[in-house]
């Protein structure tokens, strides 16, 4: 855990391991083994092997997160070019390096050793606020939206966006969370040290803006998070340059801090959530005119209704209502052929026309038990569809 945080310096107190345990998971997160294996004795690269990592493990002091790491990094390259990916970490021959500057040059490195589509990917998640668990379906519709994951022949965005996740996962770049008893992954973390290098990285690249209780004007940001704003700061709506901004993503504070999306012309991410109302709120106010929006979520607000407008926007591919206690679905919704994902509340009443939304490939809805008759008649239409959560109440013969 970080104990202070000071002018974008971290002081970190970090877990050491003994040298033989720091070998073990350097060799495990390889090899898959806890030793180097005899194979290797035999093809002539053993001593190479050795002398690389008492290196690597000699500046790792022990870290388990900077041994994870660079293994992980190593296990995609030849054993012949570890030293060059040694040298190329920048550790120079200052002994007086402490462990967190270390750690900090092996997260940097590894992060650049990426290709630049996982670079993209990873660095959005500094959109989420600090110890959050980010849910893997939400962010791989993120990055969706946001044009991270191009097609590919053959495979569809989606797959394509969980490959990507589990390769940050196998870099150990992000912490895998399991919820399930099958073991399903269904969401990440990301360590504290790997965040702070990923929001200065940000930073540094005006990637994303993180607006909170102290920082309230973002300038140029493509990317914006709102995080946590209470009443102390209502009166100030957050100021930011919104002629280029294309997510908006506000978390756990007042809704009222968000200005109208019809002030956003490019705006293709709103992520809200677990926010509250201070009055009637005005943030979806010309919502018909943000014609660039694909992602919306408004998960865990209390919205309540959505604009009768929402019809105009033909590239919208999610819509996540959960929580929400959103009850109608406007009629013009049925236009929207184009949405991929549509999370309903447990309150939304399943529309007549659910069979128009033709693309869609991931559907949470709970239909009354009147209506399952009916909404086995629109599943029907839905070709693309491949994941379906409901429950079903109705007697067996209605289905």
């Amino acid at each position: 855990r970080k104990s202070q945080v000071d002018m974008g310096a971290l002081v970190y107190t970090p877990k050491e391991i003994s040298y033989r345990d720091s070998q073990k998971l350097f060799y495990t997160n390889i090899f898959g083994t806890e030793e180097c294996p005899e194979k290797y004795k035999s093809a002539g690269v053993y001593d190479k092997i050795t002398e690389v990592s008492e290196k690597i493990l000699k500046k790792c002091n022990g870290s388990p997160l900077a041994i994870a790491t660079i293994a992980s990094v190593l296990a995609k390259k030849p054993i012949l070019k570890w030293s060059h990916a040694y040298k190329n970490i920048g550790f120079g021959h200052d002994e007086d390096d402490s462990q967190v500057k270390r750690t900090m040059k092996i997260l940097s490195f590894s992060y650049y050793d990426m290709p630049l589509h996982l670079r993209a990917c990873l660095l959005y998640l500094s959109i989420f606020p600090e110890d959050d668990c980010i849910p893997k379906t939400m962010v791989i519709w993120m990055w969706i939206a946001e044009g991270f994951i191009h097609d590919k022949e053959g495979v569809g965005q989606f797959e394509l966006g969980e490959r990507y996740f589990n390769e940050l996962v196998s870099r150990n770049m992000i912490i895998p969370v399991e919820f399930t008893r099958s073991g399903f992954l269904n969401g990440c973390r990301l360590h504290d040290m790997i965040l702070h290098v990923l929001r200065s990285l940000s930073k540094e690249e005006n990637f994303i803006s993180i607006l909170d209780n102290e920082q309230h004007t973002s300038v140029g940001s493509r990317r914006v998070s709102i995080q946590k704003l209470g009443l102390d700061n209502i009166s100030t709506q957050v100021v930011m340059d919104k002629s280029q901004v294309r997510s908006v993503a506000a978390f756990g504070g007042l809704m009222d801090a968000l200005p109208p999306l019809s002030s956003f012309p490019v705006l293709r991410v709103l992520a809200v959530v677990l926010n509250s109302v201070l009055k009637e709120s005005h943030y979806l106010e010309g919502l018909g005119s943000s014609l660039h929006l694909r992602y919306m979520s408004l998960l865990l607000t209390r919205t309540r209704q959505l604009p009768k407008d929402i019809g105009h926007l033909k590239l919208l591919q999610v819509l996540d209502i959960g929580c929400s206690g959103i009850e109608e679905l406007p009629d013009s919704m049925a236009l929207l052929q184009g949405l991929m994902c549509l999370h309903a509340d447990r309150k939304t009443r399943m529309p007549d026309w659910l069979g128009k939304l033709t693309s869609l490939q991931e559907l949470w809805i709970w239909p009354a038990a009147d209506k399952y008759a009916r909404f086995v008649e629109e599943l029907r239409k839905l070709r693309e569809l491949r994941v379906l959560l409901t429950c079903n109440d109705a007697p067996d013969e209605s289905v």
